[in-house]
């Protein structure tokens, strides 16, 4: 689904670093409510759909299996160890998709889809 957000507009795509609006949609101006996720929802869904799936990032770790950690690197452009929260997947409607952060390593996507697998697997 294409974001538009003042004069650009971008498609999401999964994986992506995002920073979200949590503010209620009818309030217009200053966004004070911001979080960042990471896009979960598969390209397809993406450029059809008027929602995407995303779940949380933080920096503490808390030794819960289902959080997966993204180390800071250029390509991320998060600045310290960060984890995605996968027990916290929330399905939001893509205009409080406000900008793409970064994106995160190979090595990342494989240890996320893997702990997903893990958590559905009965």
């Amino acid at each position: 689904m294409e974001t538009h957000t003042g004069n650009s507009t971008f498609i999401c795509k999964q994986y992506e670093i995002v920073m979200i609006n949590l503010d209620p949609l009818e309030a217009e101006g200053e966004i004070r409510n911001k979080q960042i996720c990471l896009l979960l929802s598969p390209d397809e869904m993406n450029k059809h759909l008027d929602y995407v799936e995303v779940v949380p990032l933080t920096p503490e770790h808390k030794h819960i299996p289902t959080r997966v950690k993204l180390s800071p690197t250029k390509k991320s452009s998060i600045t310290q160890p960060m984890y995605v929260v996968l027990d916290q997947k929330k399905t939001i409607l893509s205009k409080r998709v406000i900008c793409k952060i970064g994106d995160i390593t190979e090595k990342e996507k494989e240890a996320i889809f893997n702990t997903l697998v893990e958590m559905y697997r009965y």
